[in-house]
C-alpha cells in the first residue's frame, strides 16, 4: 500500500465531490507561443525548401526548432565536401573510363 499524506488524501476526496472524477482538469502546463495553424505552415513550408529561413515568423529560434520537432522534422548541417578542382574531375572522368568497358569482375569484387 502506498503511504500517501492526509491532506493529499482530503484533496483528492475534496475533488471528486467537486467533479465525480479525480482527473486533472484540462489545460494545465504552459500555453503554446504560436497556433497549430501557423506550427503547419511553418513545417508546410520547410518540406517544401528545407534550406528557408524563417523570415516572416517573429518567434524565436527555439520555438521554431519545437515546431519542427512536433511536426517529425529535424535539423541537420549539410555535409561539408571538399570543393573539387578540374584535375579532379578529369581524375575521376578517366577513372571512370577506365573501369567502366570489360571490368565486370572489378565491379563483382567492389559489390
Amino acid at each position: 500500500m502506498n503511504k500517501m499524506s492526509r491532506n493529499a488524501v482530503c484533496c483528492i476526496i475534496a475533488k471528486y465531490k467537486e467533479t465525480n472524477s479525480v482527473r486533472n482538469k484540462p489545460g494545465r502546463g504552459r500555453k503554446h507561443k504560436i497556433s497549430r495553424t501557423l506550427e503547419r505552415k511553418i513545417v508546410k513550408d520547410v518540406s517544401k525548401e528545407p534550406r528557408t529561413s524563417a523570415s516572416g515568423v517573429d518567434v524565436s529560434r527555439n520555438t521554431v526548432v519545437t515546431a519542427l520537432h512536433r511536426g517529425g522534422l529535424q535539423g541537420y548541417r549539410p555535409r561539408r565536401t571538399p570543393l573539387l578542382k578540374e584535375q579532379h574531375i578529369t581524375a575521376q572522368m578517366r577513372f571512370a573510363h577506365e573501369h567502366w568497358k570489360g571490368k565486370h569482375e572489378f565491379w563483382k569484387s567492389v559489390l
